[in-house]
């Protein structure tokens, strides 16, 4: 059981470098994803200190 839960994540891993790879548009788009997360978190984190400041 457990080298067929290992078979599956490596083919899982393989087919997802095989498709960032082979389409040029779905890598930009993870690209994008990534950025609009470290931008949110990055603005989550602003406005908390910003609060914080208010409060004192």
């Amino acid at each position: 059981m457990w080298k067929s839960f290992k078979a599956f994540n490596i083919n899982a891993a393989n087919n997802f470098l095989y498709m960032m790879t082979s389409n040029f548009w779905f890598l930009f788009l993870f690209v994008a994803v990534i950025g609009t997360i470290v931008l949110l978190m990055k603005e989550e984190i602003d406005t908390s200190i910003r609060e914080e400041q208010n409060i004192i």
